[in-house]
Order: structure tokens, then C-alpha cells, then sequence
């Protein structure tokens, strides 16, 4: 199935009783991910480990704009691969709030494996929409991210040809503090102009200080 139609399926799929949420005008977090990359190119190679990000975002009425830089790495899983590989990725991405459950933004998102031999590079202008809403209210709010590549290059495997993915997950508020807990599912799969292609998946969970200043009503 294409992103564009699971995307819409994706939020159409929250319930319509979700209450908006309150938004603050300043987000400050980091999180951990446990990370998985499959690469099929001439043979299937695997890598995992740790990594590790921050995030930051700013709102002002209903645009927001949001950052996560993340980096860490990775490890073959077979003893007979190549060394292992740093990843770097960063993110930047503009919204605009639709509605109190919808947000559609877009954004450049750069990614590299760094190895002695080299750097492997994807590049990346993003459309992303979201949707979101409360599933404890005021405790708890589920979080379903979808988005496809405008553009995706690459300067191995003769380019890039597409690419995909989303993200879904809890927020879960600490209560009486600023802070929340974020626990997603990532995953996102690209596509090389050779045919081959790169499954990138991993569960993160992140602590975020989201009520640092007064939040903005949802509703507004």
C-alpha cells in the first residue's frame, strides 16, 4: 500500500472523541533507541546498537517547528561483515496544526554511515502528517507520525529512488512535574536507483520537558 493511503488511514483510524491536548511553546527532550538496519544490496547485511538523540521544538500559535539530532554505533550482526558504522541522522521539520488531532509539516531529514572507507549519505525533503490525541485524558495521549520523501539522494548504490516511513507510540505524562515519557516505534524503508534498499527500524523512548513555560490551549 502506498504512504499517501496509509497515511490517511493511519489518521483517520484515531477515535473522534480524542480531546485536543495543550500544546507548549517550548519543547526540550533526549531519548535512546535501540536501532536495526537491514541493507539488501548485492547481499543482506544487518547492523544494530544503541543510539542516542536530542529534540527541541518551538510553537507559536499553530505553527511549530521541531529538531532531533541523533547519533551512535552500529554493529554487523555477523562476525564476518564489515566494521562497524556510525550513524548521524537530524531532522528538521516545519508544522502547521490542522485541527486539534492533525498536523501536516515538511522538512529537509540528512542521514550517514560513516566508516573508515567512507560516508554513506541520504538526503532527504520530507512530508509528514500526524496525528494525535488523548487516550487517558490528561495522562496519556497516543502519537501516529507517517511521511514520504519529495525527494530522497544518495551518493552510493547510484542514488536514491524513494523513500518512506512513520513512527507510532504513547506519550505518558509524569505527574506532578513538567516532564513526559515518549515510547515509539520508528521505521522507515529507502529505496536505491540499483534496485537495492534499506529497512531502518527501532524503538525509542525518550524523556521530554514539555511544560516549561505555559502551554497554549489546543483549541485556540
Amino acid at each position: 500500500m502506498r504512504l499517501r493511503s496509509f497515511a490517511a488511514i493511519a489518521l483517520l483510524a484515531l477515535p473522534a472523541g480524542l480531546h485536543a491536548q495543550d500544546y507548549s511553546p517550548f519543547i526540550l527532550g533526549a531519548d535512546a533507541t535501540t536501532l536495526r538496519v537491514v541493507r539488501d544490496v548485492a547481499t543482506s547485511q544487518l547492523l544494530e546498537g544503541p543510539v542516542f538523540g536530542v529534540q527541541a521544538s518551538l510553537a507559536f500559535r499553530r505553527l511549530q517547528l521541531e529538531g532531533r539530532y541523533t547519533e551512535g554505533a552500529l554493529v554487523p550482526a555477523a562476525a564476518l561483515s564489515p566494521e562497524d558504522e556510525k550513524y548521524v541522522d537530524a531532522l528538521i521539520i516545519a508544522r502547521v496544526r490542522i485541527s486539534s488531532y492533525l498536523s501536516l509539516g515538511a522538512g529537509p531529514h540528512l542521514r550517514a554511515f560513516v566508516t573508515p572507507a567512507g560516508t554513506a549519505r541520504w538526503s532527504r525533503l520530507e512530508l509528514h502528517a500526524r496525528s494525535e490525541g488523548d487516550l487517558i485524558n490528561g495522562l496519556a495521549r497516543v502519537r501516529i507520525d507517517v511521511w514520504f520523501a519529495a525527494s530522497a539522494e544518495s551518493n552510493v548504490q547510484g542514488g536514491g529512488d524513494g523513500a518512506m516511513g512513520g513512527e507510532a507510540g504513547l506519550v505518558v505524562r509524569i505527574p506532578n512535574t513538567p516532564t513526559a515519557l515518549h515510547l515509539m516505534y520508528t521505521a522507515d524503508r529507502a529505496t536505491f536507483a540499483n534496485g537495492g534498499s534499506e529497512f531502518v527500524e527501532g524503538i525509542r523512548i525518550g524523556l521530554v520537558l514539555d511544560r516549561i513555560l505555559s502551554a497554549r490551549s489546543a483549541t485556540r
